[in-house]
C-alpha cells in the first residue's frame, strides 16, 4: 500500500511539473512584440521651393507608434495618413527629418535630409 501511494504521488508531481514547465515556456514566446523593420522611407523629392510641399511616405512592419520630428522650427509636418506626411517650410532651409517606428519592445530610427529654397536670386 505504501509503494502504491508513493508511485501515485510521484507520478502526479512529475505530471504537474511537466505541465507547469510547458505552460511557462509557451506563454513567454507568445507575448513578445515583433521586431520593428523599416521597409521604406521615401520623400517625393529632396529639394523644393518654399511654397511647395514634399510628401514623405514611410512603410514598415511590427510598429504601433510613429514619431516624426525636424531639427528646424520653420519646417511644418502635417500627418495625412498613418504612413503619409506632408512637409513644408515658410523660409529657405535645409532640415533633417527624423522618423522613429516603435512598439512596446523595439524601436527603429531613420532620417532624411530635405532642402527648401526661395525663387529668384
Amino acid at each position: 500500500m505504501k509503494n502504491s501511494f508513493l508511485k501515485k504521488a510521484t507520478t502526479t508531481l512529475l505530471t504537474l511539473f511537466i505541465a507547469l514547465l510547458l505552460s511557462t515556456s509557451c506563454s513567454s514566446d507568445d507575448e513578445k512584440d515583433p521586431a520593428v523593420v523599416f521597409t521604406s522611407l521615401e520623400p517625393s523629392k529632396t529639394d523644393a521651393f518654399i511654397e511647395e510641399t514634399i510628401v514623405l511616405n514611410l512603410e514598415g512592419t511590427g510598429y504601433s507608434d510613429v514619431n516624426i520630428a525636424s531639427n528646424n522650427t520653420s519646417v511644418k509636418i502635417n500627418k495625412v495618413t498613418s504612413t503619409i506626411y506632408e512637409i513644408s517650410s515658410t523660409v529657405a532651409a535645409s532640415t533633417n527629418i527624423y522618423v522613429s517606428l516603435s512598439n512596446n519592445t523595439y524601436k527603429e530610427h531613420k532620417s532624411v535630409t530635405l532642402n527648401f529654397c526661395e525663387h529668384g536670386v
